[in-house]
């Protein structure tokens, strides 16, 4: 049995305003940095230079087949978030996106990524054979892991 953890034992869940969207389950690739940069300074008298580090939130993005219509529904209340932010308060959605790792060992680590915003939403039809893609490009201040 393996013990390294493999992407069938990672789900993500997509979520705008707390309310999970399963319907979006063909997620072809998931990935998440936790961003950091690093000070270096040298001080007069010392010899080596000292070391710092400030944490600034979270990079991501995904992947995913479109199976069903709720990818472009997701995709277009993205845009009217960004359109009608402070004109609508309807439209003043947040999506979160849930990560899960189940470990063959039986432990697992879910973490939350709180309140994302989004670049460019590529949808991508590369022939007639390959199935249409959706790409979430992300970013976010909070990463919080939940277990």
């Amino acid at each position: 049995m393996s013990i390294r953890l493999k992407g069938q034992e990672v789900d993500v869940v997509i979520m705008k305003n707390g309310v999970d969207n399963r319907t979006l389950s063909e997620i072809r690739s998931f990935n998440a940095e936790l961003k950091l940069n690093m000070l270096e300074e040298g001080y007069l008298g010392q010899t080596t230079d000292q070391y710092d580090d400030i944490f600034m939130g979270v990079k991501g993005d995904m992947e995913m087949h479109i199976s069903k219509a709720d990818a472009f529904t997701l995709g277009f209340d993205i845009v009217d978030r960004a359109r009608n932010r402070g004109r609508n308060p309807a439209a003043n959605y947040q999506f979160n996106a849930k990560a899960s790792f189940q470990f063959p060992d039986g432990n697992r680590v879910v973490i939350l990524f709180k309140d994302l915003y989004f670049e460019g939403i590529p949808i991508s039809a590369g022939g007639r054979s390959e199935y249409v893609t959706l790409k979430l490009s992300w970013s976010c201040s909070e990463a919080e892991r939940l277990s």
